[in-house]
């Protein structure tokens, strides 16, 4: 079951992914001074995405990443973030070739969040 800690980050992580723009993602591929479009290396600077380490929800479950514990997330069990009914939305960030894509991607994922955060509530 998801820790009070694990579902505040997520309402936190949803509420940066409706923050994130174009540009913002725009101006972190040229910070990063990326020659090609690298999605993994934006969205880890950009929100921890892709890495149990930099994972926002996994480090609001064990800030040392020692001993994170999965089936304290919203996603519910190891390594569901990116399977199951959460692959879809993964996958979509993952897959981005634009920032354009990236962008609805993240979109999508923040909607998805939401999504299990009001399950969770009933």
């Amino acid at each position: 079951m998801a820790t009070k800690e694990n579902i505040n980050a997520a309402k936190q992580l949803v509420i940066r992914y409706r923050s994130i723009t174009l540009d913002e993602i725009k101006d972190k591929q040229k910070e990063l001074e990326l020659s090609e479009f690298e999605v993994d290396k934006i969205m880890k600077s950009l929100t921890g995405f892709g890495y149990n380490y930099s994972c926002t929800l996994c480090k609001s479950i064990d800030k040392t990443m020692l001993n994170y514990v999965c089936n304290n997330c919203i996603y519910g069990s190891t390594n569901n973030c990116y399977m199951n009914e959460n692959a879809q939305t993964y996958n979509k960030i993952e897959n981005a070739e634009t920032p354009k894509q990236l962008l609805n991607a993240i979109n999508k994922r923040a909607n998805h969040i939401e999504k299990i955060l009001n399950n969770l509530d009933k």
